[in-house]
Parts: C-alpha cells; sequence; structure tokens
C-alpha cells in the first residue's frame, strides 16, 4: 500500500520532468531561431577571405621599398581579415550554442540536489523508521 509520501514524491519527479522537458524544448527553440537569425546577419563582409576581390585588390596595392614590407603589408590585410570574421562567427556559435547549454547544466545540478533532498528529507527517514537500515 502507498502512502502520501510515496504519492508526494512521484509527484515531485513528474513535475520536475515535466520542467525539465520544458527546458530540453526551450533550448532548441533557441538554437534553432537565434541560430537562423545570427547566421542570417552574417555579411559578405564578415566571410572575406584571402580570394574575395576587394581583399586581393587591397594586397595588391601595397606598396613599398623592399619586398619585406610588401609581405608584411599584405600578411597584416589577410591576417586581420580572417581574424575579424572567425571572431565574429565564433561569437555568434558561442551565443547560439554556450547559453542553452549553461541552461541545461544548472538544471541538471537542480535536480541532482533536489533528488538528493528528498532523499535525505522522505525516504531515509522512513527506512530508519521501519529499521531497514542501520545507518545512512
Amino acid at each position: 500500500m502507498r502512502s502520501g509520501w510515496d504519492y508526494l514524491l512521484a509527484d515531485v519527479e513528474r513535475r520536475m520532468r515535466t520542467l525539465g522537458n520544458l527546458l530540453a524544448a526551450l533550448c532548441v527553440a533557441w538554437m534553432a531561431i537565434v541560430g537562423i537569425l545570427m547566421l542570417d546577419q552574417l555579411t559578405p563582409r564578415i566571410l572575406q577571405n584571402h580570394r574575395d576581390p576587394a581583399i586581393m585588390k587591397q594586397v595588391k596595392d601595397c606598396r613599398g621599398p623592399s619586398y619585406a614590407r610588401k609581405f608584411r603589408c599584405a600578411q597584416t590585410i589577410l591576417l586581420t581579415g580572417e581574424r575579424v570574421g572567425a571572431f565574429e562567427v565564433l561569437l555568434r556559435v558561442i551565443a547560439v550554442i554556450a547559453l542553452p547549454t549553461i541552461a541545461w547544466l544548472v538544471w541538471r545540478f537542480v535536480m541532482r540536489r533536489v533528488r538528493h533532498t528528498l532523499w535525505e528529507t522522505m525516504v531515509v527517514p522512513r527506512l530508519r523508521a521501519h529499521d531497514l537500515i542501520s545507518r545512512l
């Protein structure tokens, strides 16, 4: 025969599972909606690479008395463009993936803590009362 505590534990577990499913759905929706919006905002300027005509023109315009100076000019143009583009894309990926991941990890920590607290406050005293365990 089930007692009131059993129903209470089952109810708390069911509610926590429902909240976890809701959080999972919100995380997936966030990644889908924000991911599409972030990718949509990527401009050709951000995604420029060394084969882009505008970058090639800048590299050709590098002047200098020596080859080393021309090389440094070209290298600066290429590396700066690649760093800016890579940094923009990385920030967008972090905004899309990291926030839901952090929310999910915090939820898992809370779930583990609540389960432990429920076990310690409801189950263990009942087991001790019935002398089913000697020490916990």
